[in-house]
């Protein structure tokens, strides 16, 4: 018994002394103070993630009927995810013409060989002033392109400016940041009996709740129109059937931006609401 203890205190003493023998060899080899474990304290620093670059910067680009434009192809490798900031501005766009807004990722730096490709449609009169398109998104392979066109053939004109940025953040979804709260769609229009009211919605994407509220007279009706404004691109009709009616509706939008139709189907002039909420993650 007396032997074993004797082996066990020797043992011990060994373990002590070479896990400080280590750790003076390791502290005068480096110059850094370690454990005596070899587990080396270290201090590194992070990629700043939340510092976009600049990638590029297109000024009052005229875009129309057979005047479309394309970006130089980016070399984005470094990056991995982009943002891109879009107004219209100026030109003799009319309140329904629309702008599509083309993003693609390429394989190679001679654009040759695609392999994502995402297109928005957007209404230009809804991307004025303080109302941009905003997006960011993935960074999906080492290259890419915008590229801007009338994808109604109206011949009218309008000059966009945008901004591309690079970060090294990682995203997982596209994002759109058409607004702060979220809110797409808000509108009360005073209609008489059988009356309509048009406009545009904000650009979102993925799920939102769309909300009907019918005035103190009787029936109305929101349709949610999707790639036109003409009644054959309308994609969710939401109905109140009586006075003072709420309806809601989850819906899932496309990346094209909904053109929207109060109608007063009651006997008399009255109030109708509706709204269209996004929610935070498109999916």
């Amino acid at each position: 018994m007396r032997n074993s203890r004797n082996r066990l205190a020797i043992l011990a003493a060994a373990l002590v002394a070479l896990f400080t023998l280590g750790g003076s060899l390791a502290y005068a080899n480096t110059g850094t103070k370690v454990n005596g474990l070899h587990w080396q304290q270290q201090q590194t620093t992070a990629t700043p993630v939340d510092d976009p670059v600049v990638v590029q910067t297109l000024t009052l680009q005229s875009v129309g009927l057979g005047s479309p434009y394309t970006s130089p192809t980016h070399d984005i490798r470094a990056y991995a995810s982009y943002g891109l900031k879009l107004n219209a501005e100026d030109g003799t766009y009319a309140a329904t013409d629309q702008l599509s807004v083309t993003i693609t990722f390429y394989a190679d730096a001679a654009a040759t060989i695609p392999l994502f490709i995402d297109k928005y449609t957007i209404f230009k009169t809804n991307i004025l002033g303080s109302a941009p398109f905003r997006l960011t998104g993935q960074a999906l392979a080492g290259w890419m392109t915008i590229a801007l066109s009338d994808p109604n053939a109206t011949g009218n004109t309008v000059n966009v400016t945008y901004n591309l940025v690079g970060s090294f953040r990682a995203l997982t979804n596209t994002y759109l940041r058409m607004t702060q709260d979220g809110e797409l769609y808000t509108r009360a229009a005073s209609l008489a009996a059988a009356a309509t009211d048009a406009t545009p919605a904000k650009i979102g994407y993925g799920r939102a709740m769309a909300v009907l509220l019918s005035g103190t007279v009787g029936a109305a009706t929101m349709e949610i129109r999707l790639g036109g404004t003409g009644v054959n691109s309308t994609r969710y009709v939401l109905t109140a059937g009586a006075a003072n009616t709420r309806i809601t509706q989850e819906i899932v939008l496309p990346r094209q931006q909904a053109y929207v139709v109060l109608t007063n189907t009651a006997g008399g002039l009255q109030t109708v609401r509706g709204n269209i909420f996004q929610q935070v993650d498109p999916f």
